[in-house]
């Protein structure tokens, strides 16, 4: 069952499209994400497919890219004015009560104002907008991975009923404040992980945390603990999750190119579930995933 559908338009914003569905794909998983182009078989009927897959999603991302207003059908009059477009159907879908519509600005977009779209998708400009940029593409999707997360849920908390949803509160308000507030001192100290990375080497990391209240520090390594300690940059704990950026450099045909590695991991007990994403300047690398566990001395 997907729980993510991407509307785009293939004449505006099918790279960015494909780009974010890679990246969606090897998070939450292949089956989870829907797009039309790979998963419409030969003879099926469009409108429907897509009718029936928004009923099963959870979120619908609306990829807008400079040319999303504009592009003309067969008539010449802007596709979004034809209420059969599929686009816009789509959409207008996810703003009656369908899934969750979340517009993502790709190409250096700008949010569509009310006046410039159909009645139908009128509410579309009064939702907050994420951008994605090429010159921090996986950050940007970092972020949007987060918003997408609290509401791909298969049970929504809305059918709780307000006597369950209190009760529930009451008792897990102030275990999570406890929680919180014990993160930092769980976190401290060395880590280890056994990474296979996606060309097939693998390698023995070291991490090594210190923390100041929501402010993560310290020195990672990458492809070895014996080629050098990275410093941690940008690095943030909040309540279980954990962020932080480091830096190498990778020559490829005689030239030097800066790598950057960010890191978003979920603590669990003694373990920290990590991703890691890889922005080379020289190549596209698929998301790594690992546990890294907490070496022995240093446990509390």
């Amino acid at each position: 069952m997907a729980s993510i559908f991407i509307s785009y338009r293939r004449e505006d914003s099918a790279g960015y499209a494909g780009r974010i569905l890679d990246v969606l794909g090897a998070h939450f998983g292949k089956d989870e994400v829907f797009i039309d182009v790979d998963d419409i078989k030969a003879g099926e009927d469009f409108f429907k497919v897509i009718q029936e897959t928004e009923k099963r999603c959870s979120v619908l991302l609306a990829i807008i890219g400079k040319n999303w207003l504009t592009i003309e059908g067969a008539d010449g009059r802007p596709r979004l004015s034809n209420p059969q477009d599929f686009v816009r159907a789509e959409i207008a879908a996810g703003l009656r009560g369908g899934p969750r519509v979340i517009p993502v600005l790709v190409g250096g977009a700008s949010m569509p104002r009310v006046e410039d779209l159909p009645e139908d998708l009128a509410g579309l400009a009064r939702i907050e907008a994420l951008s994605i940029e090429d010159t921090h593409f996986h950050q940007d999707v970092a972020q949007l991975i987060d918003a997408i997360e609290p509401k791909a849920a298969s049970f929504p908390i809305q059918r709780l009923g307000l006597a369950i949803l209190i009760v529930l509160l009451l008792v897990l308000v102030p275990l999570a404040y406890r929680w919180r507030a014990a993160i930092p001192e769980k976190v401290d100290g060395a880590w280890q992980a056994n990474v296979k990375y996606s060309w097939g080497d693998t390698h023995d990391e070291i991490f090594k945390f210190e923390t100041s209240g929501h402010a993560l520090s310290g020195t990672a390594s990458y492809l070895g603990a014996g080629r050098g300690d990275r410093g941690i940059l940008d690095g943030k704990i909040d309540g279980g999750r954990i962020t932080f950026t480091t830096k190498s450099y990778a020559t490829v045909d005689e030239k030097t190119y800066e790598e950057k590695h960010f890191y978003s991991g979920t603590l669990a007990g003694n373990e920290i579930r990590f991703s890691l994403q890889t922005d080379s300047g020289y190549d596209s690398r698929v998301p790594e995933t690992f546990t890294a566990t907490r070496v022995a001395d240093n446990k509390r």
